[in-house]
């Protein structure tokens, strides 16, 4: 209310309102009115942040209570899923069809868990042993035989623009997953199954395009391009395209049955005091298949940026050096044309290919190209005694690379469908093989800590030459390897192992400087033919050092060497050794994947 003086005098009271905005604005201008103003904005600010927090809370108690409703709703499906098969295997008992039923149950139970809004997915069980399942885009039959469920037939056909193709290599493919599912490993069969129905999906995103037509353009390319390179093949498969690396000149050891752990008394007496026996499974000596030169892969179809493109996976990880994961990326992302060696590289245009190459992610959000940069092992004894041999080496060999210079390990990448070609595919051919050639060289001798080829050499055997060998590489071209002193003080012997782009090999050795004094070491030819028929380190180490090693033990150990100063004993050695089983230390395999990086 107004003082009373101003309540009939308006003069008074403009004066009065003039003395007020003056005190506000000199108020405005003290610190008591700043410090007020900060108080009543923190007090605010507090009640923001309170309803704020209690929001944050309010959406992580959603987040948690939707898990929990997807958990009570899996663990109700799984008890579901447990009763019916119970169920179903009660009558199946009474009528001697249990494995029949388990596999038509499992088949069931995968295709409910792949069904797609997209496509029209369809099981059909026409009697107790067969069992058809119907896509948009294929059909899949399987008969069963008997009531132990053993898979007689198994069929795919796919149908495309009310035309219809079945092939013997697909069903061959598909009989074979199902045998895996049989036998309690149902993520083969799984995965082909996921494949079908993506493309079935991607017929109905794209319905201009025939698929099936672009998948025999496909292998039509693929066929064509693997006859320009060494050791590829392909052939159809469920999913696609399964292209088949397999180097005929690997020449590993047969892992040997693991031996009975001695107690733990036992171990703990031993001189060397290695306990790493108490982590290693029994089942640790099984090698994978690039251990034996060998590598597959698949070539699908997917969805990337909104257009078809091709899906390479592996089915091993490709591990690879920075320089070969750069070609390998533009030679896929760059439409192939030709132009002259001395045309200007655009870098930007080069780098910008290799980024979206290597951040690219599959639709359900993974990414498949991630850094690896270190080496799995980097030390193994290797034990060479051929049967046909007097001498017996034991070779150590470290690996004294420790880092791979910009290494990536790829599951699978994308190759844009317009940038498909005869050149492109044989590009990406010779690049992965060039890779896969060099990593399987080095499995042959890192492959695990201990391997025998050939013999196993005693410990008595006070014969055996012990050669410590230091190994550096720069992938995927060349493998050096230094003898150290196993020649004697100041004779250290260079080996060389280069890897050409055609997958061919070129050994050499020498003496690491011009002032080593002469060494009776292998010749080129000889050196070629080595090569040519062996593609082990260890062996190859073998047969090029023999000469020199038997020349500095003495002229009994040099008996085999001929006269004309050809090892020839060792040439047909080598021949007649690689059709013999090779021997190797198995307990103590420890590389993750059986991978060298």
């Amino acid at each position: 209310m107004l003082p009373d003086n101003l309540r009939n005098d308006g003069t008074a009271f403009q004066q009065h309102l003039l003395q007020q905005k003056s005190r506000l604005q000199t108020e405005k201008n003290s610190w008591r009115f700043g410090l007020n103003y900060l108080f009543e904005t923190l007090k605010q600010h507090k009640d923001w942040y309170a309803r704020n927090q209690q929001f944050v809370q309010l959406r992580k108690d959603v987040r948690r209570f939707e898990t929990h409703v997807s958990t009570v709703r899996t663990i109700l499906a799984e008890s579901v899923s447990k009763l019916d098969l119970e169920a179903g295997l009660r009558g199946a008992e009474l009528e001697g069809r249990v494995g029949a039923y388990k596999i038509m149950f499992e088949v069931t139970k995968i295709v409910s868990s792949l069904s797609r809004p997209l496509v029209k997915l369809q099981i059909l069980k026409p009697n107790e042993a067969s069992l058809s399942i119907y896509c948009d885009t294929f059909v899949l039959d399987i008969v069963l035989s008997g009531g132990e469920g053993a898979v007689e037939t198994a069929s795919l056909t796919t149908v495309e623009k009310d035309q219809s193709s079945q092939f013997p290599d697909r069903d061959e493919d598909l009989l074979a997953s199902l045998k895996l599912l049989a036998n309690g490993d149902s993520a083969s069969f799984t995965e082909k199954l996921n494949r079908l129905i993506n493309r079935a999906e991607l017929a109905v995103k794209f319905p201009t395009m025939n698929f099936e037509q672009l998948e025999l353009e496909l292998f039509t390319k693929a066929t064509e391009a693997c006859s320009h390179q060494q050791y590829w093949t392909v052939k159809r498969a469920v999913e696609g395209i399964q292209m088949l690396f397999k180097d005929p000149f690997a020449c590993l050891p047969v892992v040997e049955p693991p031996r009975k752990h001695a107690a733990a008394t036992d171990r703990n007496d031993r001189p060397d005091g290695d306990h790493d026996d108490l982590n290693i499974s029994v089942h640790a000596d099984v090698l994978s298949p690039l251990a034996n030169g060998e590598w597959s892969g698949s070539v699908s179809f997917i969805e990337w940026r909104g257009a078809v493109a091709l899906h390479v996976v592996a089915d091993v990880p490709l591990v690879m050096a920075g320089p070969q994961a750069r070609k390998l990326a533009l030679v896929a992302m760059r439409k192939h044309v030709d132009v002259t060696a001395t045309a200007p590289k655009d870098v930007h245009e080069d780098e910008r290919l290799f980024n979206e190459f290597v951040s690219w992610t599959t639709p359900d959000g993974k990414k498949p190209i991630s850094p690896r940069l270190h080496f799995a092992r980097d030390h193994s004894i290797c034990s060479v005694f051929p049967s046909r041999c007097s001498l017996a080496m034991r070779q150590e060999y470290t690996l004294t690379t420790k880092e791979i210079s910009g290494g990536l390990n790829l599951h699978s990448f994308p190759i844009p469908l317009v940038n498909v070609s005869i050149e492109t595919l044989a590009n990406v051919f010779e690049i992965c093989g060039r890779s896969l050639l060099f990593h399987a060289l080095l499995l042959s001798a890192f492959c695990s800590r201990c391997n025998v080829f050939g013999q196993r050499i005693s410990a008595e055997n006070e014969d055996a030459v012990n050669a410590r060998i230091k190994v550096d590489v720069a992938a995927a071209e060349r493998i050096t390897m230094n003898t150290g002193d196993l020649l004697g003080a100041g004779r250290q012997v260079l080996i060389e192992l280069n890897t050409k782009p055609d997958c061919s090999l070129q050994l050499s050795v020498k003496c690491q400087t011009e002032t080593t004094p002469a060494l009776p070491l292998e010749n080129a030819v000889t050196l070629q033919k080595l090569v040519n028929t062996c593609h082990s380190i260890p062996l190859l180490t073998y047969y090029a050092l023999k000469r020199a090693v038997q020349a500095k033990n003495g002229p009994l150990s040099a008996a085999g060497v001929g006269a004309n100063g050809e090892d020839c004993d060792g040439i047909a050695a080598l021949e007649g050794d690689l059709s013999v089983a090779m021997k190797m230390e198995g307990e103590s395999m420890l590389l993750d994947e059986m991978d060298m990086f």
